[in-house]
């Protein structure tokens, strides 16, 4: 029962926020509205090719590290 009214609760909390991030207006857009105009400006650009070059190191480290456990001939990588 306490588990069935937890879930309730936190679906409840799920909604609202998500009905808060769309329909509620923060100014002239809602809190979508500005992610999306964030994401797509001329800094968020930057701030994800910079994200995308500090991960390189340890992405091409985790498929080394692929490489190394397919060694027994198991089936290569998919091309990127």
């Amino acid at each position: 029962m306490f588990r069935f009214l937890r879930f309730l609760f936190w679906t409840a909390v799920l909604v609202g926020f998500v009905y808060f991030a769309l329909a509620v207006p923060l100014g002239q857009r809602s809190l979508a509205g500005h992610l999306v105009n964030i994401w797509r400006s001329p800094q968020g650009q930057e701030l994800r090719n910079g994200a995308r070059r500090a991960a390189e190191p340890a992405i091409e480290k985790v498929k080394r590290g692929a490489q190394e456990l397919r060694g027994d001939g198991g089936p290569a990588a998919p091309a990127p």
